[in-house]
């Protein structure tokens, strides 16, 4: 046979384990009901620290215990006493805080509330200070007693009667620790949070100095030839150019994305290709989790949309162009508005919108200024919905191109991209910016084409997160988008 305790082997006549003192044959030997007397040199075993202070405070029958006002419950714990702390957090708990909501509650001021609520939080650590000596005595001498109980060899007996009283400074740390812990756990997560805001921020204002230098640069450029033409310029880029579009409620690179449209230059052919993705496109994301596609300009700006649309369409992006609305009807009013033909009423004024961004179109051919070309492309409350929109807006680029085309001369055309550049945000220089004229400029309005992204026979209508969104095999998208290019 072996001790229960420490798993030393004993013999059937022992009744102490020889290794720890425990008594063998336990259930036997306990005097249930006995009154056992407790000596002070017992007492001040269990009490351990401060033993002789305690002593000294019951033999002159001092109730009061600072220690207890101040740290109530940690107190309790410190000392060991966790029923009695227990049941104290109970009370607390289950009678002080819903008078406390009552009292705040049923006050007639914030400050009135306060002081009662303190007041009854002070008189509930008054009762504990005032009888938490006697309290300590009572919780020592029945801890003892239950020693006791067991036949223990006397120093066996000592330490036991040691290990259950003393003190435990670790409990009350840790429980005073956990509320500090967990606010720095949100402070580190909030900072976290902000940090990355920040870089985002940070990214956007390097990119407006880099265009506010850019607009420097090109006050200062002079053209000596005031009269050239556009068809005096030589193209020195690459084939292929691709221009990601871009359109917001708002000038801030960092919101949501309304319009999506990849414009693809050939220069040797003298072709454009307007892809127009749909803003409910369910795409990956390098980094992130998936989601629709004008949402991750919120998650990584430009760059991240950029990777995105090479991801999803096999088209590496060169450049961008971000325009909002304000931009938007600024660059049309820039242009002098364009003629176009509008398909049908539209008409589109919830409430809370700023009246300024209602749509109020009608039909047949007209003459429109910025607003009302706004309210053109952000119709979309007809049977085909953003279908029909992103259709509109590439129309619109396309109606934009041909206007474009009636400024040929290159004072015009400088003019024209000098106030253009106050109204977007972009990465493309003047000098591009003019190459880029000259290549508008050769272009036949009949060899724009204007496809949109994912096309209906790709489309899959599904709900992912509780959104409904549209999917697309991106392999099969991708071939798509090359035989387009390519003209196959």
């Amino acid at each position: 046979m072996y001790c229960m305790k420490c798993g030393n082997k004993m013999t059937q006549g022992d009744d102490f384990c020889d290794s720890c003192g425990s008594p063998f044959h336990l259930q036997q030997q306990v005097n249930v009901g006995t009154s056992i007397t407790v000596p002070d040199e017992e007492i001040a075993w269990f009490t351990g620290k401060r033993s002789e202070e305690y002593a000294q405070k019951w033999k002159q029958n001092r109730a009061w215990n600072w220690a207890a006002f101040f740290f109530d419950a940690y107190w309790l714990m410190y000392r060991k006493m966790y029923v009695y702390c227990t049941v104290f957090l109970a009370i607390w708990f289950a009678v002080m805080m819903p008078l406390t909501y009552v009292i705040m509650e049923k006050s007639e001021s914030i400050f009135i509330g306060y002081t009662f609520v303190l007041l009854m939080y002070v008189f509930v650590k008054i009762a504990l200070g005032s009888v938490a000596n006697k309290l300590y005595l009572h919780h020592a001498r029945r801890k003892i007693s239950q020693i006791k109980q067991i036949p223990w060899k006397d120093a066996s007996m000592e330490r036991e009667i040691r290990r259950k009283g003393g003190t435990n400074l670790a409990l009350p740390i840790i429980v005073v620790s956990i509320p500090y812990m967990i606010v720095l756990l949100i402070g580190i997560f909030y900072f976290v949070t902000m940090y990355q805001h920040m870089q985002k921020a940070a990214e956007y204002l390097q990119q407006q100095d880099q265009i506010v230098e850019t607009k420097e640069q090109q006050s200062k450029t002079t053209l000596n030839d005031d009269q050239a033409t556009m068809s005096e310029l030589d193209w020195d880029g690459d084939q292929w150019i691709h221009i990601l579009l871009l359109g917001g409620d708002r000038g801030d690179l960092l919101a949501y994305t309304d319009s999506i449209v990849v414009a693809s230059l050939d220069t040797d052919r003298k072709k454009a290709y307007l892809f127009s993705i749909l803003r409910d496109t369910y795409v990956s994301m390098p980094g992130h989790e998936g989601g629709r596609i004008n949402e991750f300009k919120t998650k990584g700006g430009i760059d991240l949309v950029k990777q995105t649309i090479k991801d999803y369409t096999g088209i590496a992006i060169d450049s961008y162009v971000f325009a909002d609305y304000e931009g938007f009807i600024n660059l049309i009013d820039a242009m002098g508005g364009i003629d176009y033909e509008v398909e049908k009423p539209m008409e589109y004024a919830p409430e809370g919108e700023d009246p300024e961004y209602h749509i109020q179109l009608d039909e047949g051919y007209q003459h429109l200024d910025g607003h009302e070309t706004l309210q053109y492309v952000r119709f979309r409350m007809d049977a085909m919905g953003d279908y029909a929109r992103t259709e509109r807006q590439r129309n619109i680029l396309v109606a934009i191109l041909d206007k474009l085309k009636d400024h040929a001369s290159m004072p015009t055309m400088t003019d024209l991209i000098h106030s253009m550049s106050s109204y977007v945000i972009t990465d493309i220089s003047m000098g591009d910016l003019l190459q880029l004229s000259k290549v508008a400029f050769q272009l036949d309005i009949d060899d724009v084409e204007s496809i949109q992204l994912p096309p209906i026979e790709l489309i899959r209508e599904v709900v992912i997160d509780d959104k409904n969104v549209i999917a697309v095999d991106e392999a099969l998208l991708q071939e798509y988008v090359q035989n387009v290019l390519h003209d196959q």
